[in-house]
């Protein structure tokens, strides 16, 4: 069950509606999260702005992604146990912004990151990495919005020689994911779509084991929605 979700888990938003005989909300229409959700009205970012300055990000104006979220398997002598978020290129000195608004939990220098900065966001239950910076411009407790600079493009740590890149990392409710997955989507809803989704196939994987009828499943994604 767990790999059918990973499977459908971009579209099971749309999967669950359907399987209630609902429309699908377009993309227009507010959907209710938590009390946070609700005073920031905000979508997550890339930490590094547009290479060139310009309005849209497209191929010839955007930072580019040099290293892929690819965990779990041997890359190279310095990712051996695989990369466990997306790095990054652009200028050097380049600003790096948080991904959304949030509190600074950490700013520290690491053999392996460098210069490093973690921020939480929707109350912890998002954490954003962000490793490699030349310079870091924030401390253990402070708030930041979509619009403060945490830090500028660098290569400090295991970077050094391999040119200036942000290694950019994201975690949801202590579980790693991919960081370009997120981009676009809105601060509140992660947190919220994964508790209810962990806890629809916690559910499924429950009846499957007792055998449960597909009336029963959807009896029981009625009563969760």
């Amino acid at each position: 069950m767990n790999k059918f979700a990973q499977i459908l888990e971009s579209d099971i938003d749309s999967l669950i509606y359907q399987l209630l005989g609902k429309a699908v909300p377009s993309s227009s229409e507010s959907v209710e999260t938590d009390t946070e959700a609700n005073k920031i009205d905000e979508s997550y970012q890339l930490p590094v702005k547009h290479t060139k300055g310009g309005k849209d990000i497209d191929e010839d104006n955007k930072p580019w992604v040099v290293g892929t979220y690819l965990p779990g398997q041997y890359i190279n002598v310095t990712h051996i146990q695989g990369h466990e978020g997306i790095d990054l290129k652009s200028d050097r000195g380049s600003p790096i912004y948080p991904i959304a608004s949030g509190i600074v939990t950490e700013a520290r220098d690491y053999p392996k990151g460098g210069k490093t900065v973690k921020v939480s966001h929707e109350d912890g239950k998002v954490v954003s990495y962000y490793a490699h910076m030349d310079v870091v411009h924030v401390s253990p407790g402070q708030e930041v919005t979509q619009s403060s600079v945490i830090g500028n493009m660098g290569d400090t740590g295991n970077a050094k020689g391999r040119g200036a890149h942000l290694h950019y990392e994201v975690k949801i409710e202590g579980k790693k994911i991919d960081p370009q997955s997120i981009t676009g989507k809105r601060v509140g809803s992660l947190s919220k779509r994964a508790e209810f989704i962990a806890n629809i196939i916690k559910g499924l994987d429950d009846m499957v084991g007792r055998k449960g009828s597909l009336k029963d499943i959807i009896d029981y994604l009625k009563k969760s929605s």
